[in-house]
């Protein structure tokens, strides 16, 4: 039988619909399950991080859900990822053109680095992002600088890969990325319709 038929499979829940109070979505672009028996939608256009309880899909609650370029606000979060390292979750703001750094036991806010711009830790649109397992490096697909940077975990820089175009060495927009066991990167470039795998020399 087919790998896709539905005996081989058990729905368990679906939760959600388009809206904007507690439990509904506008435009959900992530999810990272933590160690808290937990996972976090990034809910992009509503501007705010959603907890759920893994085993019932129950909402336990909600971080920021104010849209702005303030401490603690959200402006279109794209992406989000657990290092359970540092108990931390990671979040790509796309339009504050930042990385958050949120606790993952109550989501209370930690530290956010980057900035608008193509220098070396600045960002435009940063659409998704992945740690390492050690958590010592925090990987930002940086969207519109058609490139990856690599940051320490205190959004200090350590390189980037990537300018625009289609040749080797080159993307049209990441829009995500994760890693290998390997901690080879994979990167979704999507107006090149391919996935590039980068491997990391030093």
């Amino acid at each position: 039988s087919s790998s896709s038929d539905s005996k081989d499979w058990s729905h368990v829940y679906s939760i959600g619909s388009k809206g904007r109070y507690i439990g509904q979505f506008f435009s959900p672009f992530d999810v990272a399950v933590t160690s808290h028996g937990e996972f976090v939608v990034c809910d992009g256009d509503n501007h705010r991080l959603q907890f759920f309880d893994i085993a019932s899909g129950v909402f336990i609650r909600s971080v920021v859900g104010a849209y702005g370029s303030g401490l603690g606000q959200f402006f279109n979060p794209r992406g989000v990822c657990f290092d359970s390292s540092s108990d931390s979750l990671y979040v790509a703001d796309r339009n504050n053109y930042c990385v958050y750094v949120l606790s993952a036991r109550d989501g209370s806010f930690k530290r956010s680095f980057g900035s608008e711009g193509n220098g070396n830790g600045q960002f435009n649109d940063p659409c998704d992002i992945c740690v390492s397992d050690d958590g010592q490096f925090i990987i930002v697909a940086d969207y519109n600088n058609h490139r990856v940077q690599v940051l320490r975990n205190d959004g200090s820089f350590v390189t980037s890969y990537g300018s625009y175009g289609k040749g080797e060495g080159q993307f049209a927009s990441p829009s995500r990325v994760c890693l290998s066991n390997e901690n080879d990167i994979l990167v979704c470039d999507k107006f090149n319709d391919r996935i590039v795998r980068i491997h990391a020399i030093n």
